[in-house]
């Protein structure tokens, strides 16, 4: 703003203008804004006051009984640990019972000649000796049982039996006789026995001989009188462990003067 000079003097100074503040009055029941209204600080701080009396009640509680407190806490702690501890069955003392006890892997003394160790024994009073852990040493030669049907008696008298008692179990083995699959260059040998119940191949199944070579000699099959070698035997198979006159000879005519 300008002002122009009046008579030579300074221009006049602008007065301030007044501002005034309207500060709202509550409406109604709102009496949120009154100065009765408690404060947040105020709240927290009686909060804190309540927490430190009822701790300080709790603190002279236990002081003041603190056999039964401590006898309190422990059973809570014993419940607790009862209440997540996994149930223990009937089955499973049993088994506690059964691996407690000492069996005679354990012993480490050598039994004397003749015999073995039992391994699976139990010792006494988990005492192990010499007369609970070591048994007679018997072969199949002392099995005087029978085989089921399929399986026939081991003639390997060296092969030994779990116990002091040879069982089928120990004895008995597979028989091939009901094998099948053995390739056309070999026969099936029923004689042979297997391993296990599931015979395979390279057990049952052997090189076919031929007529010009019966065994592993390479002895040629020999026909006899009245009889004589077929042609070419080398290409003739024999169909068992041992080569028959039929299928190795034919009948000689009397007028043949060829040898056997």
């Amino acid at each position: 703003m300008k002002y122009k000079k009046k008579l030579g003097g300074s221009p006049p100074t602008p007065s301030p203008q007044q501002i005034t503040v309207v500060i709202p009055q509550p409406k109604g029941n709102d009496i949120s804004n009154t100065s009765n209204t408690p404060s947040i600080s105020s709240s927290v701080s009686n909060s804190v006051t309540n927490f430190k009396e009822t701790y300080s009640k709790i603190i002279i509680f236990i002081k003041s009984n603190f056999i039964f407190c401590l006898l309190v806490g422990l059973l809570l702690i014993v419940y607790i640990f009862l209440f997540s501890s996994p149930t223990v069955t009937e089955e499973d003392l049993k088994k506690l019972k059964e691996e407690s006890k000492i069996k005679c892997d354990k012993f480490t003394t050598p039994c004397s000649p003749g015999t073995k160790l039992a391994k699976n024994n139990e010792c006494k009073n988990n005492e192990c000796d010499e007369d609970t852990c070591c048994i007679s040493d018997v072969d199949c030669s002392t099995y005087l049982g029978i085989c089921d049907k399929g399986k026939i008696l081991t003639t390997d008298n060296s092969k030994k039996c779990e116990t002091d008692k040879c069982t089928a179990k120990d004895c008995c083995l597979k028989s091939c006789s009901d094998f099948k699959g053995c390739p056309t260059n070999k026969f099936l040998n029923k004689k042979n026995t297997c391993k296990t119940d599931a015979c395979k191949g390279e057990e049952c199944c052997v090189t076919k001989h031929t007529c010009a070579s019966t065994d592993s000699s390479g002895k040629q099959f020999e026909c006899g009188n009245d009889y004589k070698l077929k042609k070419d035997p080398g290409t003739i198979f024999c169909n068992s462990d041992t080569c028959l006159k039929d299928e190795c000879c034919d009948f000689k005519n009397t007028d043949d003067t060829s040898n056997s």
